[in-house]
């Protein structure tokens, strides 16, 4: 039995090769096939076959997104926090020193 164009509804896009997801994020194909080789990306394997479902490429896409962009208050952008050595915010001291390796330490 075979499918016909459509047959799976009219919202399921067709799967992508190689070439297709390599073009859709605008990347090379060596670095797809870099990206399969270390399990970074979905895809499915049929046969000797790679193929990637565009929804979720989509969803992974998402998943990757980094906001860079902090809004304070005012509207103002504002930088993320600076993390001391221990991955934790530095502490304002009443002496007015700060800890966790700022410049400037008193000692």
């Amino acid at each position: 039995m075979t499918l016909r164009q459509g047959a799976l509804g009219p919202d399921v896009e067709p799967l992508l090769d190689v070439d297709g997801v390599a073009a859709r994020l605008n990347i090379s194909v060596r670095h797809v096939r870099r990206l399969v080789a270390e399990r970074r990306i979905p895809h499915l394997k049929l046969g000797n076959l790679l193929r990637f479902d565009p929804q979720e490429i989509d969803e992974w896409l998402r998943r990757l997104a980094v906001c860079t962009v902090i809004h304070g208050p005012e509207g103002s952008t504002a930088r993320p926090p600076r993390l001391g050595r221990r991955g934790t915010p530095p502490v304002d001291h009443p002496s007015g020193l700060r800890s966790a390796g700022t410049k400037g330490r008193a000692g």
